[in-house]
């Protein structure tokens, strides 16, 4: 029976396939961000245990000038690119205002709910919030992952060719996010820690579109190497899966508001054992990158566990959240960290002010800010939870030139007066680099070292414990050593 059976499954991911339409031009996919609770821990995972090449790794302080005030952090942020230069952002805010319960609170849920170290696990609805990509081996990633602890959840299907599609699930720690990585070549030894798709899994919805044979080719066409600075195989980025309990919801809010047609192509699959519902879009990575696209499934898991928040309350709340504290470009609100970043840059793409009006007409707030004159972003709600970040080129229609401001991570609500949260203006050090603060900050240390000194020697503390004191004198020195 297990080979009619694979069969059938095969032919089901060829149909799903078919199905998918070619990616417009006119809006393409960059970036997937993460609201994390530890976003330095989240980097330094992605880049060392996955081989994501971290680009970014700041904090941004507010800056308390020349009052010895304590320096505040207001935001970490860590940037990561794979194959294609798509990029992972981990963000971790401090200012923006958000509810009872925070990102915080959900990404430890995220987390909770997908232990796969845990021997009774049972498949998550928050199993399907993740990305996948593809490496022509997994044997590397597995050899690291088995002598630093990291746990994974190992499926196995069959692609449309007959060749075996081998997966691996690990989750990254502060934020919840779910990276599988996917090949054809495992080795023998490997192998049998992976087990077909179960009962209340959704199998048809995690395997995807395309073939092991033609991710390989990809991977090859974009530069991939087996050993890259993290000494691991590059990653080229396949997909962004989100659960829902609307599988349709996400693909209809992007075209709602761009202006364009997907194609989204919805499935179902109804069993004793399964229900589940999801749709499939492809969106181009880049409007100017050419030969590869990615698909934005949305998963709705009717059989998957329920841990923590589940899919339904968690969509409602952010949902209300960014609708009570963010109106037509005003306000703002840390739920929206957690988005898919899509940019209007093609021939017939919608300007970023007809973005804006849509987005209004329908009373879904954003926040606007610009990167340069005439480019900008609006970050939004999105749809089952999952914000939007719409890039795209001002024309000045609906907003005004001298009105629009870059993000400011130091600002309440997103940019202009900072004040709010930062008695002084904002600076961003290089976490990565500890010695940026000392440079910037060397006479503050050396003035401070200058009083302490001196303090030392008029108690006399600094001749008890040296026998002399140069800024004292060797008579005020042995003086005070007498006394003491």
């Amino acid at each position: 029976m297990a080979r009619p059976r694979a069969m059938l499954a095969a032919a089901l991911l060829a149909a799903a396939a078919a199905a998918l339409e070619t990616p417009t031009a006119n809006i393409s996919m960059f970036k997937r961000t993460h609201a994390s609770c530890r976003a330095f821990d989240d980097g330094e995972f992605v880049a060392w245990k996955l081989g994501m090449v971290v680009s970014v790794n700041v904090t941004y302080y507010c800056n308390a000038g020349t009052q010895f005030m304590t320096l505040k952090p207001c935001a970490e942020r860590v940037v990561a690119t794979v194959l294609a230069n798509f990029e992972f952002h981990y963000y971790q805010g401090h200012v923006t205002p958000q509810k009872e319960i925070t990102t915080c609170d959900f990404a430890d849920g995220f987390v909770a709910a997908n232990d796969f170290s845990d021997p009774t696990f049972a498949w998550s609805e928050w199993t399907a919030q993740g990305s996948s990509h593809y490496v022509p081996t997994l044997d590397t990633h597995l050899k690291l992952w088995g002598s630093s602890g990291v746990s994974y959840l190992g499926r196995r299907y069959t692609d449309a060719d007959g060749a075996v599609v081998y997966s691996a699930r690990v989750v990254v720690p502060g934020s919840g996010h779910v990276v599988e990585l996917v090949t054809g070549n495992v080795s023998s030894a490997n192998a049998g820690t992976f087990a077909a798709y179960g009962a209340g899994e959704c199998g048809g919805a995690n395997e995807l579109a395309t073939t092991i044979a033609e991710m390989d080719d990809a991977w090859t066409a974009q530069g991939g190497t087996l050993v890259n600075l993290f000494g691991l195989p590059d990653l080229l980025p396949l997909r962004i899966t989100q659960p829902s309990t609307d599988a349709a919801a996400i693909p209809e809010f992007l075209e709602a508001h761009s202006d364009q047609h997907l194609g989204a192509s919805t499935f179902s699959h109804e069993t004793d054992a399964e229900s589940c519902t999801w749709t499939r879009s492809l969106l181009n990575i880049d409007a100017t990158l050419a030969g590869w696209a990615m698909e934005v499934v949305s998963i709705h898991n009717r059989r998957a566990a329920k841990r923590g928040y589940n899919v339904s309350f968690f969509a409602s709340y952010v949902t209300e959240a960014q609708d009570e504290l963010i109106a037509c470009n005003t306000g703002y609100a840390r739920y929206v960290d957690n988005h898919i970043g899509v940019s209007l840059g093609g021939p017939d793409s919608l300007s970023l002010d007809a973005n804006a009006e849509s987005l209004c007409r329908n009373d879904v707030g954003f926040h606007n800010g610009n990167d340069s004159y005439d480019w900008g972003s609006n970050w939004c709600r999105g749809a089952s939870g999952l914000g939007v970040e719409f890039q795209g080129n001002f024309d000045w229609t609906f907003f005004h030139p001298e009105l629009v401001d870059p993000l400011d991570y130091c600002a309440k609500l997103g940019s202009g007066d900072s004040m709010d949260f930062c008695p002084y203006n904002m600076t961003a050090i290089k976490a990565s680099s500890p010695e940026t603060w000392w440079e910037e900050n060397w006479m503050l240390v050396a003035v401070l070292a200058a009083v302490a000194v001196f303090c030392c020697c008029a108690a006399g503390v600094l001749a008890y414990c040296c026998g002399w004191c140069a800024c004292c004198g060797g008579d005020a020195a042995a003086a005070g050593y007498a006394r003491l």
